[in-house]
């Protein structure tokens, strides 16, 4: 049975982890309004998680704390009930984890099932980039 849950544990919580994943040897995909950056990482720098996870939402797109939290909680949403395939290729990756950051680009909101759709076809071409980079 699949866990729709998003621990602590999964989150991206450690600056220097984000650090790494913003500056060398990360790759980005863009499917608008969402960019995805990514990064392998080796599994002893990350605690316990095959896949980490961050959301962001720029200030300078939407201005109020409202509008950024909402837009926050439907990618949040989005990923719980789309993140499985990704574990999945994450856990055949033999001593890498993934650290991925998903990011907002649009000063308009969205209905919450086209997030689902295009965070559903973000994390699809992820997974593909990584067994592909893999092999």
């Amino acid at each position: 049975m699949t866990s729709y849950s998003l621990p602590k544990s999964q989150r991206l919580t450690s600056r220097r982890l984000i650090d790494e994943l913003f500056s060398v040897g990360s790759r980005s995909l863009t499917i608008f309004p969402l960019r995805a950056v990514y990064r392998l990482t080796d599994a002893s720098d990350v605690e316990n998680a095959a896949v980490k996870v961050m959301f962001s939402v720029p200030k300078r797109l939407l201005k109020r704390a409202v509008m950024r939290n909402r837009v926050k909680r439907q990618m949040r949403e989005a990923y719980r009930h789309n993140k499985a395939s990704v574990m999945e290729t994450a856990s055949t990756l033999k001593g890498k984890n993934i650290t991925l950051a998903l990011i907002w680009m649009d000063s308009q909101l969205h209905d919450s099932n086209e997030i689902n759709e295009k965070v559903s076809k973000l994390l699809c071409k992820i997974e593909e980039k990584i067994s592909f980079s893999a092999q």
